[in-house]
């Protein structure tokens, strides 16, 4: 299992109880009006290249708030899991800084850090098929 810059919860948790207050409070009021999450602005995700905004606008959509509060069934083997973790560093996001040291804590998990943004598999597909490929 390879995590690509990514958070990583604990069996019982969601994606709800590691993101920032602001996050936290932007699906709380979209929660309470049942509707989806809008995806991210790109100058947050740290894409300005025209080509890939273009090509990526027109594949976005909405994430269903649902899949933010739904806590993670996280199997009980999941210890004998070969687990990899990419951190893309120019990508400024607390949660995944403190998934990859909770990561690196464990001697089974190797990890690596991209000098890139959060959509590197667009921005640097070579390298992130090298670093997955090496931690594969």
């Amino acid at each position: 299992m390879i995590y690509l810059d990514s958070f990583v919860p604990e069996d019982g948790k969601s994606l709800f109880d590691y993101d920032s207050a602001v996050a936290r409070g932007i699906m709380e009021a979209r929660k309470k009006e049942n509707k989806a999450i809008p995806p991210f602005p790109f100058d947050f995700l740290g894409v300005t290249e025209v080509g890939i905004v273009n090509f990526v606008k027109q594949r976005e959509s909405p994430q269903p708030w649902r899949t933010m509060f739904e806590p993670v069934k996280a199997s009980r083997n999941h210890q004998c899991i070969p687990t990899s973790y990419i951190r893309c560093a120019d990508f400024k996001h607390d949660p995944f800084d403190e998934a990859l040291e909770r990561m690196k804590t464990n001697p089974n998990v190797r990890t690596a850090v991209l000098g890139m943004g959060h959509l590197c598999m667009l921005t640097d597909p070579q390298e992130t098929i090298n670093s997955l490929i090496d931690l594969a």
